[in-house]
């Protein structure tokens, strides 16, 4: 499974630049004939939604290995990445493309959807909201989590995902129910597009760093786990300690797996 994950990583970036670079084509050197071929405007959709998959993919990787690989979980996800799919098929069918001047120096390609695109960045936005708030569930569950390393990386990932995903997000959504004219709507969705895929790729890598419940994060260096007390032979109740104790084989076990998927 490393070995998939690995590859997914790996696409979700090359879709990314390939997402960047194709952006760049339509807003500087694209000219009418090549914006009317709309050959530039079909690449630049199927790569951003390609990166996009996969980034909500690299986050359910996380989420699974928090919640233990739930099968609830893992089918509804599976159901909404297949709805994103079709949805960002029914999108990219239905994208256009017209040249504008705004200045007497300024042009650029700008792509149109006339609504179509609204039903998958709202599903997609869905998606990855709901994978945040079980990543967040999830390591709220450990009673004692905020003693790991591990827990704390991948609680502060999830905060800065959150906030980053409502703060593109809902205007992308909102922009894209009032169907702007070519110029704004553009404004609105680079950074939804572009943001995903690199953040989705940044938190995968910092796991890599991650040993023995150190890591050079942000060049901030995490304590390791405290040393754990041993809990009294008692059969009858759980102590304080068993309970901490289950808590650090848990964020053991998801270190292990987490590490291991990100090498």
């Amino acid at each position: 499974m490393a070995t998939a994950v690995k590859l997914l990583y790996m696409a979700c970036r090359i879709f990314g630049l390939v997402t960047i670079l194709d952006l760049a084509v339509l807003d500087i050197s694209v000219g009418k004939l090549q914006c009317s071929d709309q050959a530039d405007v079909k690449i630049f959709s199927i790569a951003s939604r390609l990166a996009a998959v996969s980034a909500t993919t690299l986050l359910f990787v996380r989420v699974g290995v928090v919640w233990r690989w739930d099968k609830r979980i893992t089918a509804v996800f599976v159901l909404m990445q297949a709805i994103n799919i079709a949805l960002g098929i029914y999108s990219t069918v239905n994208l256009q493309a017209f040249y504008e001047y705004i200045g007497i120096e300024t042009s650029g390609c700008w792509v149109v959807s006339n609504g179509a695109d609204l039903p998958e960045i709202s599903t997609v936005f869905a998606t990855n909201l709901g994978l945040l708030c079980l990543l967040l569930t999830g390591l709220k569950r450990w009673k004692y989590g905020g003693t790991f390393g591990l827990w704390h990386v991948l609680w502060n990932q999830g905060i800065i995902y959150l906030i980053f995903a409502l703060i593109v997000g809902i205007p992308l959504i909102v922009s894209t129910s009032q169907h702007l004219n070519g110029v704004i709507s553009t404004f609105f969705t680079i950074p939804s597009t572009l943001f995903i895929p690199i953040a989705a790729t940044r938190f995968y890598r910092s796991l890599t760093g991650f040993e023995g419940g150190q890591q050079a994060y942000e060049s901030i260096n995490l304590p390791p786990p405290p040393k754990m007390v041993p809990a009294q032979a008692n059969p009858t109740f759980q102590t304080s300690s068993n309970i901490r104790r289950g808590d650090e084989n848990d964020a053991n076990d998801v270190g292990i797996e987490l590490r291991s998927l990100s090498r």
